[in-house]
């Protein structure tokens, strides 16, 4: 009742106080109408010079182009129109062509028929002003043996009669076949024909071009037939297609001069022979006008048009074209070397291109004084370009007079559309918000709890009352339920504090109670397997002992993985050796992978060198999950671990690792759930190969937390690959570290022979690091060649090669007649090179453990000498140690309440030649501490009786003289988050968690034992 009673009366707190004054002096530029009517207002403005703009662009564009097309639609007309007569030309040119070929060699019936032909009525009727004559020129010898030159030419006089005229025949003569007009004509395909250049005629001194057909006899080049047009034919013709667009039109040859002109004055020269001859011809376009900038505007376009084309084609057709070019100037007089290779060009390239058109304005053209539209066209097979330039007032003021009436049209229909919809709005919104805005102040000033608004209607003001009154009754509600559950979610919250906190305990109970059984299972195990036992009861402690390790990793992965969903794993920051790392890994699962009969192989990049800054145990925990599981899923095959920086910062170094085998494969359908925690690829009752599922997703966890991320490609019964990144930090380079002394003046070369390929070349590399010349063979035989050339001694590192087996393959090495070979080195595993027999352990100069590491190689390379390699010989180096074992001569305190694990230390501390003082309880440390002449460690439990390790450890720092620096080292089943910083916080050096295994006991020695004071 106190919640709801509370709920109400805030429910009655007036939100806001306005009188009706206040409201009432709204500025009426505030008031939604207004602002409506000004937004409305800008609006129009918008619209109205947007409409403006877009009429002035795109629509004055569309027009504009119409225009432009209209222009172009009527130079095509002209164009099409002078191309009937250029056709009509050809034809008769072909016709011609086809009687040289067709008719007999009689002189008669060529005059009769030619001439017939020239003067019949259709070419009077179609070309009467343009055709000026033609004939028929043979080739040397092609129309009578012996006979050079023989044409067959006909012209017409003034009167425009046809006379025959055999100058071109004369002996003494300069003859026709090297003409401009005929030579081009040999290297014609069939159908084509060829234009001549503009000339002037030596006879009726008329300006002409000439069409000239070819004709074969056989298939063999037999002469040329010709048509000559009257250039003042077409310029007649030109002056009156002009006149139809109040412009002017005018035609240009192949290279650029006129062939007809509007301004005759201009367009051609006269000039007197010397026999006082009148002669005229047509200029340049360049020369027309040279004062003029818009008709050299023109010019230039003219002059850039014929020279444009299809870049493709031209590039294709280069080698052709410079090759014709050289045969036309080496056969005419009359062509120079650029005007041959303009024929050339223009006979090859249009055979691809088609009919081109350009269309450009010129402001203030010369002929016609005003601004103009001018228009170049392409006539086809002749390279004539013409030009068709009109007046450009007549398309601007019609495109003028359109865009203005279309705007102002628009303009109005927008203008009303505005007001419309202005007093649409005030009708069926503003007065009715005004009304609604009444109501809403009228129930705010009132100050009612759960006020509601009194309109009716069934419009959408309507609507908004009845759900405002509406929601306002559920607010009203949902308030006090809300005030209600805060107070549940509260309990709750402190509820599953609770339970977090006992989970918590209850973890740490748990990994402690299991973990001190554990230590007495594995290390009890572990000395047993010492003892001479049968080869059934060695089994069976074998299994006891892989039995415990396997529930170990299992609790080991839940209590990681409680940490991480705890958000609660804390990574360290030290200085570690990646190489270390993956050379600490290749012992560890190299022996697995050698007993499934699996190829291994573990390599870092060597220029992935010396200290990073990061949790080195959890990076080989992720590469260890990683290479047990391939181990695991691979039943035959390989696996390939590699490493390699991908990027580096001043700060940082970003590492890719990859792990790949040749497995069964993980099917893509599993790919999403693979890193979720308890899931894995057989989920079957009868799965195969075990495990909880668990690795894979801690893996993914850490690789995240270390600012990486891990991902994985596989195929079904193709192996798969996991590879990962992470961000380790960088160590400050200390001078002279990491730089490793060269070898090369040790005076060999290495020879490796082994199929293995990925280990071969991790060893090329290796060796490349080392200085010593390397390469890799997989063939004894081929090996043996390269053997015999070597100049130098050679050693050769023995793996493995298909159909030998490894020891009849070292037998073999050994065995060879070869001077050069200073040493065989065999590169195994330990167990096979202990299995070798001692004929061929005597004759090889060492042994290598396979997978390698860099300072095992290292030794071996430092101890091959070359002078007596075979007395001395070569072998792993092994530690030297006493009788009394590794740590002989060491004294430690074991402090242990738990009799069973006490039993298992003290034997595993005096097989490794540890002296061991024993203590049950803190208490009972510190008495053996104080009376003591000398420890050089204490191994201390935590949770003791009497007093636990924690105090005892505080307590011996208190202690004076040697006692305060004693190294301390904790062994203890808690280890869970924040146990190993509490450790170190009450003054112990390093911690060791249960169960204890002789390799870990052995590596915190070794650490402890080592340091100084």
């Amino acid at each position: 009742m106190g919640i709801r009673t509370h709920l109400l009366s805030q429910a009655s707190v007036t939100p806001m106080s306005l009188n009706v004054s206040e409201e009432s002096d709204i500025p009426s530029y505030k008031q939604l109408s207004v602002r409506v009517f000004v937004g409305l207002l800008g609006f129009l403005l918008l619209v109205i010079g947007a409409t403006y703009f877009a009429i002035q662009t795109a629509a004055h564009r569309t027009l504009s182009d119409q225009a432009e097309k209209l222009h172009r639609e009527v130079g095509k007309n002209i164009v099409l129109k002078l191309g009937e007569r250029v056709v009509s030309t050809e034809t008769l040119a072909k016709s011609l062509a086809k009687l040289g070929e067709s008719l007999p060699k009689d002189d008669s019936v060529y005059s009769s028929v030619i001439a017939e032909m020239l003067d019949s009525e259709a070419v009077i009727s179609v070309d009467n002003r343009l055709i000026a004559g033609g004939g028929i020129w043979p080739e040397p010898n092609q129309y009578e043996e012996g006979v050079d030159r023989r044409s067959f030419f006909w012209s017409r006089d003034e009167k425009r009669r046809l006379v025959y005229f055999d100058d071109y025949n004369d002996p003494n003569g300069m003859g026709y076949h090297n003409e401009e007009w005929y030579v081009p004509a040999r290297y014609l395909n069939p159908g084509e024909v060829y234009w001549s250049k503009s000339y002037m005629d030596p006879y009726s001194f008329v300006p002409m071009v000439t069409c000239t057909a070819p004709y074969w006899n056989d298939g063999r080049f037999a002469g040329v037939a010709t048509v000559d047009l009257r250039l003042d034919g077409i310029s007649e013709f030109m002056a009156e297609q002009a006149q139809q667009i109040d412009g002017y039109a005018f035609a240009v040859d192949r290279n650029n001069r006129l062939i007809s002109f509007p301004d005759s004055e201009l367009g051609r020269r006269t000039s007197l022979d010397e026999a006082g001859n009148k002669i005229v011809e047509y200029r340049l376009v360049g020369e027309v006008s040279p004062g003029s900038p818009s008709f050299g505007l023109i010019a230039s376009r003219i002059e850039k048009f014929h020279t444009s084309g299809p870049l493709g084609s031209r590039e294709s057709q280069e080698g052709e074209s410079s090759w014709l070019a050289a045969k036309i100037d080496a056969e005419s007089y009359q062509i120079d070397e650029i005007e041959a290779k303009s024929i050339a060009e223009s006979l090859i390239y249009r055979r691809s291109s088609g009919e081109k058109v350009q269309q450009f304005r010129v402001e203030k053209e010369f002929l016609l004084g005003q601004s103009a539209l001018v228009s170049l066209f392409s006539v086809p097979s002749t390279d004539w370009v013409v030009l068709i330039a009109m007046p450009s007032e007549y398309s601007d003021k019609a495109v003028a007079l359109v865009v203005g009436r279309v705007s102002k049209l628009v303009l109005i229909v927008v203008f009303i559309i505005c007001i419309l919809l202005y007093f649409f709005l005030w009708r069926s919104v503003f007065s009715p918000a005004n009304a609604l805005r009444g109501e809403v102040r009228k129930l705010a000033l009132e100050g009612q709890s759960r006020g509601r608004l009194e309109l009716e209607g069934d419009d959408e003001f309507g609507r908004i009352a009845y759900w405002f009154n509406k929601r306002t009754d559920q607010l009203s509600e949902a308030l006090m339920e809300l005030k209600l559950s805060n107070s549940e979610l509260e309990e709750a919250k402190q509820a599953a504090e609770s339970a977090s906190r006992t989970k918590n305990v209850f973890l740490a109970s748990m990994s402690h109670e299991i973990r001190t059984p554990m230590n007495a299972i594995i290390g009890l195990s572990s000395l047993l397997a010492e003892m001479d036992m049968s080869k059934e009861q060695s089994n069976f402690v074998g299994t006891i002992r892989a039995s415990a390790e396997s529930l170990l990793s299992l609790i080991n992965d839940i209590l990681d993985y409680t940490k991480i969903e705890a958000n609660e794993l804390e990574l360290e920051e030290v200085p570690f050796d990646l190489r270390e790392i993956m050379e600490e890994l290749t012992g560890m699962v190299s022996l697995q992978a050698d007993e499934k009969g699996l190829g291994f192989s573990c390599y870092l990049d060597t220029a992935t060198e010396g200290m990073v800054l990061g949790d080195p145990g959890r990076v080989r925990q992720i590469l260890l999950n990683l290479a047990t599981n391939a181990i695991k899923f691979t039943i035959s095959g390989r696996v390939d671990i590699s490493g390699a920086c991908i990027e580096e910062t001043d700060t940082h170094y970003v590492l890719g690792f990859s792990v790949k085998d040749t497995g069964i494969g993980i099917p893509e359908t599993a790919f999403g759930s693979l890193f979720d925690s308890f899931r894995q690829v057989d989920s079957t009752t009868t799965r195969k190969y075990g495990g909880t599922g668990l690795g894979l997703a801690i893996c993914k966890r850490l690789c995240e937390k270390m600012g990486g991320e891990i991902q994985v490609t596989s195929k079904v019964g193709l192996g798969s690959e996991f590879s990962f990144i992470i961000r380790l930090g960088k160590v400050a380079v200390v001078e002279g570290r990491g730089r490793q002394r060269s070898l090369e003046a040790i005076g060999w070369e290495a020879f490796v022979l082994d199929n293995d390929w990925p280990h071969g070349e991790s060893l090329l590399s290796e060796l490349k690091r080392f200085g010593v010349q390397s390469r890799l063979f997989a063939d004894l035989s081929e090996m043996e060649g390269a053997l015999a050339r070597c100049r130098i001694g050679a050693v050769v590192f023995a793996g493995q090669v298909h159909g030998r087996s490894h020891e009849q393959l070292l037998w073999d090495l050994v065995s060879l007649d070869q001077p050069r070979l200073v040493g065989v080195v065999s590169f195994s595993n330990p167990l096979r090179a202990l299995a070798l027999s001692s004929k061929v352990k005597e004759e090889i100069a060492g042994t290598l453990q396979k997978p390698f590491s860099r300072a095992r190689l290292e030794s071996c390379l430092r101890k091959i000498d070359l002078r007596d390699a075979e007395d001395e010989g070569l072998g792993e180096e092994v530690p030297k140690v006493g009788a009394d074992g590794v740590f002989a001569g060491f004294r430690v305190l074991l402090v242990e309440d738990h009799p069973v694990n006490r039993k298992v230390a003290t034997h595993m501390l005096s097989s490794l030649g540890v002296s061991v003082v024993v203590a049950c309880d803190g208490l009972e440390a510190l008495e053996r501490v104080e009376g003591a002449d000398k420890l050089d460690a204490v191994l201390m439990d935590w949770q003791m009786p009497v007093m636990d390790g924690l105090d005892a450890s505080r307590k011996i720092r208190e202690m004076k003289d040697w006692r305060a620096k004693v190294p301390i080292v904790a062994m203890t089943a808690n280890a869970m988050r924040g146990d190993r910083e509490k450790c170190i916080a009450a003054g112990m050096d390093d911690y060791l968690s249960k169960p204890v295994v002789p390799e870990k006991l052995k590596e915190v020695l070794s650490r402890i034992l080592r340091r100084e004071g």
